[in-house]
């Protein structure tokens, strides 16, 4: 049993809400080791959202399925396990991209993933759009000689005629 099985996350919190209050709103579910909100750095403000950790996991999954949703000081807050730093999934590049080395040092060098060099994607960015322009002619063309077609078809209406 890891330590952070009982810890969750509270996010939607109001920036009027302290740990006492939070901690008296989770407490009926079970005994609770730590409760912390975190702040603003500079203003010691609340950010919004804070982790409860239970002694007991089975407490943290009972308290989870029933606060999730519910209204603390006037905002519906959201419950959720609390993960590990790494576990997070999406998309979160940086400067040296997904391979964790320096910007010229081999390899991949932007965040683009996969089996794609950053090469590659220059040579999309250049040639990919070639194609699209030569439907847009065609289209122009088709467009061209389709008013060709009806204007000759009334002029020579009306030649007939005359």
């Amino acid at each position: 049993m890891s330590c952070d099985d009982g810890k969750l996350f509270v996010g939607g919190l109001s920036f009027d809400t302290t740990e006492d209050v939070l901690e008296e709103a989770f407490c009926k579910y079970g005994c609770i080791s730590k409760v912390d909100i975190i702040k603003d750095r500079e203003t010691d403000r609340s950010r919004g959202f804070g982790f409860v950790t239970f002694e007991n996991p089975d407490d943290a999954s009972d308290a989870l399925t029933a606060m999730c949703g519910k209204h603390l000081d006037g905002r519906e807050i959201r419950v959720d396990r609390a993960g590990k730093p790494g576990t997070r999934s999406g998309f979160r590049g940086g400067a040296s991209g997904g391979s964790g080395r320096g910007f010229f040092r081999g390899g991949s060098r932007g965040g683009y993933g996969g089996e794609r060099s950053w090469w590659w994607w220059r040579k999309e960015l250049w040639w990919g759009w070639r194609p699209k322009l030569w439907e847009w002619r065609e289209e122009l063309w088709r467009r061209r000689w389709r008013w060709l077609q009806e204007w000759w078809w009334q002029r020579r209406r009306q030649w007939w005629w005359w």
